[in-house]
Parts: structure tokens; C-alpha cells; sequence
């Protein structure tokens, strides 16, 4: 067992396997045996076993959140959606107060293209969660997308105020500023996260467009021309500089 984790920590997945099949040999059947097998061949990709592995698991132990989460992205990535779903609404049937599993939840609704019912998950993992940034900012984005930009920029603010060094939550809060007319607001934001990411292409480029929208051309100019110092291919940072020029 403790070689076997030793080599799955290590990222040697194969040799992580092999230690836990020889548990197996032996007759040792395991939660931990089955679990740590399950990742291990999470890492190798075959994501079939590892379900199987995951299910054995959670027939020794019930209340595991994490093997919930395992087994859900396993079929995620075998391609099997709806059958993630039914993983992780399994988890919340045994652990119904555990945030993980319904944001896993929401991040499947999500990513189905279902924003309303996201959404849903996300508000409920916003209320057992307060310090919970990250999901402040993954229902900021989808208030954005249903079109409440107003509740939008609230959760994002939310998020910012929970982390502020992560550039990327300024990021989104000016997208939605700016996108909702506020521009001004979004230069402050788009500023912020320049600032704490200075190597991120987007970000100028963000930047300079709120710029060049309020008429202030020579900042405008030196983010896109930043833009394409960080990435010579960024085809609208350069179609943008020619059009100032």
C-alpha cells in the first residue's frame, strides 16, 4: 500500500497500479485499495477500470465524497454525462450538506449547456459555502450570460473581495462592467488585473479596448502594442492598432 502511494504521488501511475493489484492478489478488497487503484488508473486514462474501481469503493464506503468526484469525472471523461450527473446526485443522497459535490454538480449542468439549472447549484453551494470565491465567480459569469448583469458584477465584487490577488475574478468584473456600458469601472478592473498578471495577453487587450472605447488613444495604443509583445499572434490586438494608427 504505502509503495502504491508513494508511486501514485510520484505520478508513476502504472507502477501505483501494479502495487494495488497485487493487494488484490492477495485478497486484501479494500476501500483504500480499490480507491487508490481507481486513481491511479485515472491517470492512465482508462476510464472504464477506474469506474469500476470507484464503485467498489464507494460499496465499502458510502460517505467518501471524493470517491463521488472521481467516479463523476471518470465519466466525464469516457464521454458519459449523464451518467456524472447521477455520480455526484448519488454523493449528495449520502452527503447532502457537502459543497463539492453539488458545485461538481453545477459545473456538469454547466458545461451541458444548461445555464438556469447551474445556476441553481451554484446559489446553494454560494449559501453553504460564504467563503467560497471561486463559485461566487462561476455564478457571477453565468448571472452574466442569463442576462443579470446587476447580480452579476454583486457575486464577482463578492469574489474580489474574498481573494482579491486573483487576477482573473478583476478580469471577469470588467468584462461585465464594460459590457454593460460601465466603462470606466471596467478600466479599474481590467487595471487590477494587469496588474497582478502583467504576462497575460487577454488581459492587455482587455484593457486597451475599454481604453480606446473612452477616446483615451495613446493608452490604448500602449496595450495593444503590450498585447502583442505577449503574443505576436493575437490577430485583434493587431487589427485594433492599425485601426488607431
Amino acid at each position: 500500500m504505502r509503495e502504491g502511494l508513494v508511486n501514485l504521488r510520484e505520478g508513476r501511475h502504472a507502477a501505483s497500479l501494479e502495487r494495488f493489484r497485487g493487494l488484490f492478489g492477495r485478497g486484501i478488497d479494500s476501500f483504500e485499495a480499490h480507491y487508490y487503484a481507481a486513481r491511479a488508473l485515472t491517470g492512465l486514462k482508462r476510464w472504464r477500470e477506474a469506474v469500476t474501481h470507484y464503485e467498489r469503493a464507494l460499496e465499502k464506503l458510502p460517505s467518501y465524497s471524493a470517491a463521488y468526484l472521481g467516479l463523476a469525472d471518470a465519466h466525464l471523461a469516457d464521454g458519459k454525462a449523464t451518467l456524472a450527473l447521477d455520480a455526484v446526485r448519488r454523493g449528495q443522497k449520502a452527503l447532502p450538506d457537502d459543497p463539492r459535490l453539488i458545485e461538481r454538480e453545477g459545473d456538469i449542468e454547466r458545461q451541458a449547456g444548461d445555464r438556469s439549472l447551474a445556476a441553481r447549484s451554484y446559489e446553494r453551494v454560494a449559501q453553504l459555502a460564504p467563503r467560497d470565491a471561486l463559485v461566487r465567480v462561476k455564478l457571477g459569469e453565468l448571472y452574466r450570460d442569463l442576462g443579470r448583469p446587476a447580480d452579476a458584477a454583486r457575486l464577482l465584487r463578492e469574489a474580489i473581495n474574498l481573494d482579491p490577488a486573483a487576477a482573473s475574478y478583476w478580469n471577469s468584473l470588467g468584462m461585465v462592467l464594460a459590457g454593460g456600458g460601465d466603462l470606466s469601472g471596467g478600466e479599474a478592473a481590467f487595471r487590477q488585473a494587469v496588474t497582478r498578471d502583467g504576462a497575460n495577453a487577454q488581459y492587455a487587450y482587455n484593457l486597451g479596448l475599454a481604453l480606446a472605447r473612452q477616446n483615451k488613444r495613446d493608452e490604448a495604443v500602449a496595450q495593444f502594442t503590450r498585447t502583442l509583445e505577449l503574443n505576436p499572434r493575437f490577430a485583434a490586438a493587431r487589427q485594433r492598432l492599425a485601426e488607431l494608427r
